[in-house]
């Protein structure tokens, strides 16, 4: 590796290069072609591949005040009774016109080079579900089974963010060639149901490949998170947000309520619970 490079390089990415130090890896992923299979030859280069979908989700991460998994900006968290002032977006003198002016979370058009943005780490999590049990097939299947749990996760949550942001988008669950002139991956927009049932599907998909705690390591999801973040995926649909029938209807508030409570009850099982035993410890 040169030098020029290993200045700049980070500890995840040292990761994902070595387990191809030539140029043919970095000329795969610049042409939108499948990662080196190496990535599957032993449990090591495996979890590089799903540290570096983790890097690419978190690294941005600074602040609780933050969203947006690759972003992660406050642009959104402002437009709460509990940020003081008017913002940008909730502006009433500010009149938004073209399409330049809304937001940019969903990212541009292809280009030739690998960008960090919602669906291009919606294809590494393909990807990886996609060839884990073949090209992987002889590693360990609870090590598998673990490691597409985790991908089903973040793929859920690159779905949630997405359609707080903009509702229904279109739902790719499966690794496409990009081409422009292929009608086939031309994929619609989907309803918001319909993304509210992919990621609902994707979080149960992880919770049964999860384990509730993970032995000498950190930072991993676990079965209770996905478990948690289903009752929120579904609460948020039970809310005005998304529902306009909020006040005079049960279904959405009572599936909401029972996702809670199934994930207080993994949750609590697993040795998990609030810091303390009073307000002032909260």
């Amino acid at each position: 590796m040169k030098l020029k490079i290993n200045k700049y390089i980070t500890l995840a990415l040292v990761a994902v290069l070595s387990a191809s130090c030539s140029d043919s890896f970095l000329e795969e992923k610049k042409n939108y072609g499948s990662v080196d299979d190496s990535f599957y030859e032993s449990q090591e280069k495996a979890n590089w591949y799903v540290n570096n979908v983790y890097f690419d989700y978190y690294s941005a991460f600074k602040s609780p005040n933050q969203s947006l998994v690759g972003s992660f900006t406050d642009v959104y968290s402002k437009m709460t009774e509990e940020i003081g002032g008017i913002q940008p977006l909730i502006n009433p003198t500010i009149t938004y016109v073209n399409a330049a002016d809304g937001s940019g979370y969903y990212g541009g058009k292809l280009e030739d080079k690998i960008n960090n943005v919602p669906y291009n780490r919606i294809r590494d999590c393909n990807s990886f579900i996609r060839d884990i049990d073949v090209k992987g097939a002889n590693l360990d299947k609870t090590f598998r089974e673990q490691a597409k749990g985790q991908l089903y996760y973040l793929r859920a949550v690159q779905y949630f963010d997405l359609m707080k942001v903009y509702g229904g988008v279109p739902i790719v669950t499966e690794v496409q060639t990009p081409n422009s002139e292929n009608e086939e991956i031309k994929v619609p927009r989907a309803t918001v149901t319909q993304v509210v049932e992919q990621i609902v599907k994707d979080l149960d998909m992880a919770a049964s490949l999860l384990p509730p705690n993970w032995t000498g390591e950190y930072g991993r999801v676990t079965k209770g998170a996905a478990l948690a973040v289903k009752s929120r995926v579904l609460l948020t649909y039970a809310s005005p947000l998304f529902n306009k029938n909020w006040d005079n209807s049960n279904e959405r508030w009572e599936a909401a309520l029972k996702a809670g409570l199934e994930a207080e009850t993994a949750l609590t099982a697993a040795g998990y619970g609030l810091y303390g035993n009073s307000a002032k410890d909260w």
